[in-house]
């Protein structure tokens, strides 16, 4: 959790700026995200100490789970703008958490679970003919086929090694699996409008 924190300033052009994220906890689910991460890292190491924090340090972490996925779902970004999306990131952490955790039920659920939000999107856009909604189906099938496929048959190698107990092994691919597949999420997405109205609509998605 501390090494996502500090790796998460990355992508920052003045991380020195960070703290001012804190500033908008009311409207903005960017300032809620940060701020339940930065709760989740203590209350998790807390955990390791006193057996009795996990819960919440759990409760903590899967709120800021959906802060994070809320970030994405703004009209401009159709292929985003979907309950998918949230599953999709809920998906993530409850394949790789539980697989660590040794969780492996649960990990084998998590797993399925991103799989089958990748297809549902998928099949939710193809055939539409507005470019913003038909182009991410065709980046997926098509043009980045090849990293599609690498993603699916991470997936359900990951999930086979879940399913035989093979838990480190499984940590391995399922990482795998899910860094190709966030970068397919970034990649495939077609904006419906330019930045500025991307940005307006995500002002008022976080009221």
């Amino acid at each position: 959790a501390a090494a996502a924190l500090v790796g998460s300033l990355a992508h920052l052009g003045r991380p020195g700026m960070a703290w001012k994220a804190f500033r908008n906890l009311r409207r903005s689910w960017l300032s809620r995200e940060v701020a339940l991460f930065g709760l989740y890292a203590p209350l998790a190491a807390l955990a390791v100490l006193v057996p009795g924090a996990a819960p919440v340090a759990a409760a903590v972490g899967v709120v800021g789970v959906y802060a994070s996925a809320r970030l994405y779902i703004v009209p401009g970004r159709p292929s985003w703008d979907s309950p998918l999306t949230i599953a999709s990131f809920a998906a993530t952490g409850l394949a790789i958490g539980p697989v660590i955790t040794g969780a492996l039920p649960l990990a084998a659920a998590g797993v399925t679970l991103s799989l089958v939000a990748l297809v549902a999107n998928i099949w939710r856009l193809r055939g539409d003919a507005r470019v913003a909604h038909g182009g991410t189906p065709q980046l997926y099938l098509h043009r980045l086929r090849t990293w599609t496929v690498t993603r699916v048959v991470l997936g359900a190698a990951g999930l086979a090694a879940v399913l035989l107990g093979a838990a480190w092994v499984a940590v391995v691919v399922l990482l795998a699996a899910e860094v190709v597949g966030r970068w397919l999420f970034y990649v495939t997405v077609v904006p419906a409008n330019m930045p500025g109205s991307f940005w307006r609509h995500t002002a008022g998605s976080h009221r």
